[in-house]
């Protein structure tokens, strides 16, 4: 039984990642053959975030009421019309507003992943720090497939929108699959999901403690640099001229590491380091990778992208499980504070690649990758104030 069960959560792990990652490796390519301004790019993904942001704790509360299935097929048929939307529309306004309309209906396939695994009855009797990592990793390594798949798609078809439509037409059948074929509304009434909204996370800032805010802060800047340095490295690629099929390989390479790391390297430090002192050790190691990483060109920038920008992309995944530890272990308000973090992540989702928008596309192609040497700064400047905080809170103590 238990067997037959993690098949399921592979399997639905995988569906998820694969749907939702088919068309962003083709996105920049898309936005230059129509001649959308290079902002637009940048507009795309924090108008996508934005509908996540807005409406994920909305999809959480539908779930519990009507049922997980639910939500799995209306979001997969949803996120199906914002792709052909996307793929339809030529007016820049218009797509925007299907990018924002694709976002509403991809946060609730995410929400309802882990509101499944959560609160299922079928579930309570695994052991869930095993169970939930388990099917994360597999949703990553479906990112990964998706965006290679995508990638390939890209170079095949005629045209680039016909990614979009694929991916619409592979959405809508794992979301009848999921509704059809697997049983997930056995909900486990005594789990009570913390599903509130951005706002409330919001006002709960005062609540926390200076410096759990100071760290949380640097944990939004962490995760603005590691969107931008991966969306803007996604559009760089298409300036120095290289393929959808390429940027879908180095994507799937990307997915590939970090699922290693998670399973083998991030363990092995958060056993020996405590869990700042191992986002400190990330922070400074991603620094020093991502700029060394750019301070190449043309052939020796893609080995060193296959080489030292993936080793940045890893301390991506010791950063993030660090700070879930850190929350657990030190913090008495936990559930508040894992609240608020994901308002600041999510914040930093949409305002992040608009700032990292005005300074890429603010020089020529081939400079570039200031950008890049921007983020490790700020990277830096982060791990930096950590470890004021470690020092100061460690001399208190």
């Amino acid at each position: 039984m238990k067997r037959s069960k993690y098949v399921i959560v592979t399997i639905i792990g995988l569906m998820i990642g694969i749907c939702t990652n088919l068309a962003h490796p083709v996105t920049p390519y898309l936005v230059k053959t129509m001649g959308w301004p290079e902002i637009s790019f940048s507009i795309f993904f924090s108008s996508m975030s934005l509908g996540m942001l807005i409406f994920a704790p909305i999809w959480g509360s539908f779930g519990d009421k009507y049922g997980k299935k639910f939500v799995f097929l209306i979001c997969s048929i949803g996120y199906s019309l914002g792709q052909i939307m996307f793929g339809l529309f030529d007016n820049l306004y218009l797509v925007i507003f299907a990018r924002f309309f694709s976002g509403i209906f991809s946060g609730g396939l995410n929400v309802a992943l882990v509101s499944y695994l959560s609160s299922s009855k079928d579930l309570r009797d695994f052991d869930k720090t095993r169970l939930i990592p388990w099917a994360l990793s597999f949703q990553l390594v479906g990112n990964s497939f998706g965006s290679f798949l995508g990638g390939l798609m890209g170079d095949y078809f005629s045209r680039l929108n016909l990614v979009l439509y694929a991916q619409a037409l592979i959405l809508t059948t794992c979301g009848i699959i999921m509704f059809f074929l697997f049983r997930l509304d056995d909900e486990d009434l005594s789990f009570k999901a913390n599903k509130k909204s951005f706002i409330y996370n919001l006002k709960n800032v005062k609540n926390i403690g200076f410096w759990n805010i100071i760290f949380l802060i640097c944990l939004t800047l962490f995760s603005i640099v590691f969107t931008n340095a991966t969306r803007y490295l996604d559009y760089y690629y298409s300036d120095i001229g290289r393929t959808t099929s390429e940027l879908g390989l180095l994507n799937l390479t990307i997915g590939l590491s970090t699922l290693f790391c998670n399973v083998l390297i991030t363990p092995f430090i958060l056993k020996r380091l405590k869990p700042v002192l191992s986002i400190i050790l990330a922070g400074v190691i991603g620094s020093v990778t991502l700029f060394v990483t750019f301070m190449f060109k043309n052939e020796a920038l893609l080995y060193m992208i296959y080489s030292t920008f993936l080793v940045f992309m890893a301390t991506k995944a010791i950063i993030e499980s660090a700070s879930v530890t850190y929350i657990s272990r030190e913090s008495e308000n936990k559930g508040v504070i894992l609240g608020v973090r994901q308002s600041f992540y999510s914040l930093g989702a949409v305002i992040g690649p608009i700032l990292g928008g005005l300074i890429y596309y603010n020089y020529e192609i081939e400079n570039r990758n200031r950008l890049f040497f921007i983020c490790a700064f700020v990277c830096l400047v982060s791990t930096l104030i950590l470890s004021i905080m470690f020092i100061i809170k460690r001399r208190r103590s």
